[in-house]
């Protein structure tokens, strides 16, 4: 393998835990394990499908690789050199020399997303973008379409003033829509659109990675299906990885090359989509399949 390949996203021994609290003086008395040991990879052009039950942690660990959360314990690294990645992998396995843990600690500066500051971090922030469930809710109601796919924009100075409206146009006929919906608010949408102009706004960075929260539960379908075709043509497009969140069986298995099943906040099941679909291993994943048929 070429050493200038990457892994997008490498994800080792995530935990996030939610503390409980209880009384007047809201003490800790215990925590909820949410995400507890969650390891897996994403490189370019790969699409790895999160499924499992509501509550299972599948969200968590989306928002935590987008860093929506912070972690408890654990590395997320983003864009990792495969030179990096072979010392990682040398590290869990105990096949390492003292004189490489310093290179471990400046890996972990220099690609664990909660350790990295200034250009590093502005870089991850930039090529990691989140797509939501609920496309109304992740919209601002007081702005125009222009404005929310152009803001980030903006922010990260990609345009000139001049050169804004005609890459905002362009990233909304990418999506399926076009100039004359530039100046309506989101609630003038209907569910599909909305989620079109979301997944628009995660575009504007030309990002390396997104995470699709349920991008489709929410809609009819029908909409499901083009918003789906949409997803996929725009990742061989980009060469996009996609870390896909969904309950949805048949969707991650049209949509994911390879598939990880959480339950109660573990993975207790992984592997490519179809071998797992075709020779499930686990009775949880088993009863999923069932259920699903």
């Amino acid at each position: 393998m070429n050493s200038d390949v990457r892994t997008t996203l490498s994800v080792q021994n995530l935990k996030k835990y939610f503390p409980i609290k209880e009384g007047v003086f809201q003490t800790v008395v215990g925590h909820v394990h949410a995400v507890d040991g969650v390891s897996f990879d994403i490189s370019a052009g790969e699409t790895l499908a999160l499924v499992g039950e509501s509550g299972c942690g599948k969200t968590t660990t989306g928002r935590c690789v987008a860093g929506i959360e912070k972690l408890t314990d654990g590395n997320i690294y983003f864009d990792l050199p495969k030179t990096s990645m072979d010392v990682l992998e040398k590290a869990q396995t105990g096949k390492i020399a003292r004189q490489e843990n310093q290179e471990i600690e400046q890996i972990n500066s220099s690609y664990d997303i909660n350790k990295i500051t200034g250009e590093a971090f502005n870089y991850y922030r930039k090529n990691c973008q989140m797509v939501f469930q609920d496309s109304f809710a992740s919209l601002s109601p007081r702005q125009l379409v222009s404005d929310i796919i152009s803001r980030p924009l903006k922010l990260h100075k990609i345009c000139t003033n001049d050169e804004l409206l005609p890459k905002t146009i362009d990233l909304l006929e990418q999506v399926g829509l076009g100039r004359e919906h530039l100046y309506r608010f989101p609630h003038q949408f209907s569910g599909g659109q909305r989620q079109r102009i979301s997944i628009a706004r995660a575009l504007a960075l030309d990002p390396k990675l997104i995470v699709l929260d349920e991008p489709t539960s929410a809609l009819d379908v029908s909409v499901q299906a083009r918003i789906l075709n949409l997803l996929h043509n725009l990742q061989q497009q980009r060469s996009l990885a996609y870390l896909f969140i969904t309950h949805n069986l048949s969707v991650a298995r049209h949509m994911a090359d390879n598939i990880i099943v959480m339950y109660f906040g573990k993975v207790v099941e992984a592997g490519k989509t179809e071998e797992v679909f075709s020779n499930p291993q686990h009775p949880y994943t088993k009863k999923l399949l069932e259920a699903a048929t």
